[in-house]
């Protein structure tokens, strides 16, 4: 068997296992294509030089700041992504060889950690035995939305903006940092496109000053999910889900999934601890793993 990077020439192999594994819709593959690939780091598994793939994974860039020595210092690291097998060849551990592979080269290009977020419980195991030792935690809270009275509620509600993605990285690299593991400008912008193609959107508020940034898209005809933000405490939080719940106003629930650093309280404010992600420290400075233990990654693509 052979591993080794993928490039342009592969593309037709990429449809294939994207096709087979992830999605039917051409629109979705070429998007990550063009938005995410060139960006990218991605492995194929083939059976012979000459062959098509087999089996392939993704390395996306992303990054985080810890706090070494008194100073917020960027630790390197890459989320594992796109993880497929063509379903004639699995049961033969080519995923475990890709996630080998990928660990060689993250290794030898001095990344810092590498951080998965599984589609399913039931899969927190299987990685906690490839040495995903540690699993990060959020909160998550379900609003049930009342649009009685909207005329009214309009009075005190920030208006939702659009924004662009370049102006959405800036404010959340900022925001962010002691909260989150974050992307790329490059992959951030291929987050917001795979945002909007599930009949999502973005945009900002203002609320008494604090600028607020949030995604979201539809899991059901009556449910939001507010899949990233920044707003930090309770004010900001109940400002972001006032706004979204009249603008959004066909929709009866919202849910929004907050880092445990920030000012909520689980046990007096319904706020319900969950599984956000898991990561592989590829370095033993502690000051990294304490600081990255504690924060989550959101906008991530499963």
């Amino acid at each position: 068997m052979l591993i080794r990077p993928l490039n342009s020439n592969d593309t037709l192999s990429i449809i294939e296992i994207w096709k087979e594994c992830f999605t039917n819709e051409d629109s979705y593959i070429h998007m990550f294509l063009e938005k995410c690939f060139p960006f990218s780091i991605s492995f194929g598994l083939f059976d012979s030089i000459n062959s098509n793939a087999l089996a392939m994974l993704s390395l996306l860039p992303s990054h985080a700041y810890a706090t070494i020595k008194g100073n917020a210092t960027l630790v390197p690291g890459a989320y594992i992504y796109g993880v497929g097998t063509l379903k004639a060849h699995r049961g033969k551990g080519y995923s475990y060889d890709l996630m080998k592979r990928a660990l060689e080269y993250a290794t030898n290009t001095n990344l810092k950690y590498l951080v998965l977020k599984p589609a399913q419980d039931s899969l927190y195991n299987l990685y906690k035995n490839q040495s995903f030792e540690t699993t990060l935690h959020s909160l998550q809270k379900i609003y049930e939305i009342n649009h009685h009275n909207p005329q009214e509620r309009t009075k005190s509600l920030p208006l939702v903006k659009p924004i662009t993605s370049h102006q959405y990285f800036d404010i959340r690299e900022k925001n962010l940092l002691d909260t989150h593991i974050l992307w790329s400008r490059d992959i951030l912008g291929y987050s917001l496109a795979e945002v909007e193609s599930r009949d999502g959107s973005y945009g900002i508020i203002e609320n008494n000053g604090y600028t607020i940034i949030f995604a979201l898209y539809p899991i059901d005809e009556h449910t939001l999910k507010i899949v990233d933000h920044n707003a930090k405490d309770r004010t900001n939080l109940n400002a972001l889900v006032n706004s979204v719940a009249f603008t959004y106003s066909s929709y009866s629930r919202i849910i929004i999934e907050t880092s445990t650093n920030n000012n909520n309280d689980p046990n007096t404010d319904d706020w319900q601890i969950q599984k956000n992600s898991m990561i592989k420290f590829l370095t033993s400075e502690k000051e990294i793993h304490i600081n990255l233990s504690k924060k989550i990654i959101s906008l991530a693509m499963e």
